[in-house]
Formats: structure tokens, sequence, C-alpha cells
């Protein structure tokens, strides 16, 4: 059995489960305090089985798709997944990297060297990458900094530099 395959059937199998927690989930009482609906126990069990469900319909329809590839659509995918590979792997190194370079160099830094690096690895110009990370970084400053006056880490090499 392929991957394809195993797929569909997964998606389906979440379908069907999604389907009976809802089903299940609707027998649950409704909770109110002093006339006013709030969630109760038939929250959560509706809000995962609406998870499941566009987790089923995603599977199936990826599974469909793939199905319908001819074969010449699949070897080009199959020239292409070196690179895909690659973009992975430096997205996960990203992460990973992620608090250690907030650390040393600040989190405004870190989001603009990793944020250009990884739209760089996805095809955005050099400069397009710099300008969009640095509208993110202030973005955040913004945010966080000046409207919820919480400290941003600066790093500690910017603050040895800064002393």
């Amino acid at each position: 059995m392929n991957t394809t395959t195993k797929d569909m059937i997964f998606g389906i199998v979440l379908v069907i489960l999604s389907v009976f927690v809802f089903i299940y989930s609707s027998t649950f009482p409704e909770f109110a305090v002093r006339g006013e609906r709030l969630p109760g126990p038939r929250f959560f069990p509706s809000i995962l089985a609406f998870i499941l469900f566009g987790f089923g319909i995603f599977y199936t329809v990826t599974g469909l798709i793939r199905l319908t590839l001819d074969k010449k659509q699949k070897r080009s995918m199959e020239k292409h997944s070196t690179r895909v590979v690659i973009n992975v792997l430096f997205s996960i190194m990203s992460v990973i990297l992620f608090v250690p370079f907030v650390n040393l160099i600040g989190l405004i830094l870190t989001i603009i060297i990793l944020g250009s690096s990884l739209m760089t690895l996805l095809y955005v110009k050099w400069y397009r990458s710099v300008i969009y990370s640095t509208i993110l970084a202030i973005l955040i400053y913004l945010i966080f900094q000046l409207l919820f006056k919480i400290p941003l880490p600066e790093g500690a090499l910017i603050s040895l530099l800064v002393r």
C-alpha cells in the first residue's frame, strides 16, 4: 500500500471519527449561567471534531490529487525534492537556533537575520526579504515594547556593546 492510499484512508477515518465525535458531543447538555449561554461541556469536543474533519478532508483531497497526477508531473516533482529537503532542514535549523541567537544578538536582529535567510532560501529577492523582515521586527517591537510594555530580549553581545 503506497503513501497516497494510506493518506486517503487516514483522511476518511478522520472524517468518520469527527462525525462520531460531533454527534456524541451534541448529546452533552448546554451550559447557561443566568440565562446566558456559555461554552459548556460540548464546546471542546465540537472544536476537536471540526479540526479532525478539516484534517480528514485535507488528507483525503491531497491523496486524490496525488492519485490524479500523471507520471511526468511525478518525475518533475522528484527533481525538486532535494531543494524541498534543503528548505525543510534549514527551516528546522532556524527554529532550533532561534533561542540561542536571541540570547546572543537579541530578538530584533534575530528576526531580521533568520527571516531574511528563510525568505531568500524560498526565492524571495534578498532586498525584499530584508525589507519584509525589518518591517516584521519593527511591528513586533512596536506591539510588545511600546504597546504592551513587555521588554524584549536584547542579547548578550548587544548589551556588552551598548554599555
